[in-house]
């Protein structure tokens, strides 16, 4: 379901379909979508709320100038409490829409404490990383959370 909200400019209704599209193989109930701007920052965001308790929730605001493409791109990303910010892409919203097809799918790991998050997801791009900075060795030993997919019929959970 999509709530309605005008998205401001070319990026942010970019933003919109490609999430809206990567949701498609989920059916229509898997998550609610919300877009709007975000008060004082002059960015719009489109978060995507799974249904499913135990997937992760998905937030997305892009910034550029003059609605630009490419690498002047920059993405704000927040994988349930994990941020990340992700620029300098050629093709911005091909890896967008990979990042959102895993975390869809489930194939995301939150380590950490609730002051110092990270997030591991496995794309087809390849493996992202963000949010805190921990260390390789240690991070394995805190608490951590794997993500379900947003339809478990769909991707045997």
């Amino acid at each position: 379901m999509i709530a309605p909200g005008n998205a401001s400019g070319q990026l942010d209704r970019a933003v919109l379909v490609v999430l809206t599209d990567a949701l498609q193989r989920f059916g229509p109930e898997a998550a609610v979508v919300e877009s709007g701007p975000v008060p004082r920052t002059g960015l719009w965001v489109t978060r995507v709320a799974p249904r499913r308790d135990g997937a992760a929730r998905l937030s997305v605001a892009g910034e550029c100038p003059q609605d630009a493409q490419g690498p002047d791109v920059a993405l704000n990303i927040t994988i349930s409490n994990s941020w990340l910010e992700v620029a300098g892409l050629s093709q911005p919203f091909v890896w967008l829409r990979a990042l959102a097809d895993a975390v869809f799918a489930g194939r995301v790991v939150e380590r950490g404490f609730p002051s110092a998050r990270a997030v591991e997801i496995e794309t087809a791009c390849g493996t992202v990383i963000g949010g805190a900075v921990q260390l390789p060795l240690l991070g394995r030993l805190f608490p951590q959370r794997r993500f379900l997919p947003y339809d478990a019929e769909r991707h045997g959970a």
